[in-house]
């Protein structure tokens, strides 16, 4: 699922993947500039998408860790994570995929 995702993430414009291969197989960080994270979670859960921002160790402030992966300062705010498990779906990454794009379309153009 992971790589299934990542290939799909590297095809979008503003999408700065923070996780790489290498990474735990089971979380995918990345960021959707110049969006805030906040912003596109509230977009994803209204088409029942859900999924978590910034990094797991920051609860409610800035831990560093998305700037270790290599996000900007400005990017922080805007880091999505995708966590999985063995009932995640290749239709569920479809259609995070489809919603990102559309999230991107719709929310950018404000």
């Amino acid at each position: 699922m992971k790589h299934e995702l990542l290939s799909h993430l590297s095809e979008l414009k503003n999408v700065n993947i923070l996780s790489d291969e290498k990474a735990s197989p089971y979380i995918v960080s990345f960021s959707v500039s110049p969006v805030r994270s906040e912003i596109f979670l509230h977009y994803l859960e209204k088409k029942n998408i859900f999924i978590s921002s910034g990094s797991a160790c920051s609860k409610g402030v800035s831990s560093g860790v998305p700037a270790l992966f290599g996000a900007s300062a400005k990017e922080e705010d805007s880091v999505l994570r995708v966590s999985f498990s063995s009932d995640t779906s290749v239709e569920e990454i479809y259609s995070l995929i489809s919603a990102i794009k559309s999230g991107q379309d719709e929310i950018m153009t404000y």
